[in-house]
């Protein structure tokens, strides 16, 4: 988590918009004040709605979420084959699943 708040919101590679997006972690506190919380663990301390998971990781709560995404890298031949046994997993318990494909042009589009 350490990681995605430095790179993702701290970093100057980021727009000042995103910078100013409200969020926290474990060494900030107050998770009911943070409407983003970042975090490596399997956990909800701010009552989130929505699970956004990358790089791999899991979560055994997803049904906890009114929505949850998988960001993974499409051209990363494990990343592709994981997020598969992942689809097949969620779709088996009875979750709804939806597939969305980066266009070339950067565009999304809705695949499954």
């Amino acid at each position: 988590a350490y990681e995605i708040y430095q790179c993702d919101w701290s970093s100057d590679v980021c727009s000042s918009d995103l910078g100013s997006l409200p969020h926290g972690s474990a060494r900030d506190g107050e998770a009911e004040r943070q409407p983003v919380w970042l975090t490596h663990l399997d956990e909800n301390p701010n009552g989130a709605g929505f699970l956004f998971l990358a790089d791999r990781a899991r979560s055994e709560k997803v049904g906890a979420y009114k929505r949850c995404f998988e960001l993974f890298d499409g051209r990363d031949e494990q990343a592709v084959a994981d997020s598969r046994e992942r689809w097949k997993a969620y779709k088996a318990a009875g979750h709804a699943v939806v597939y969305w494909q980066q266009t070339a042009t950067g565009g999304w589009e809705k695949r499954a």
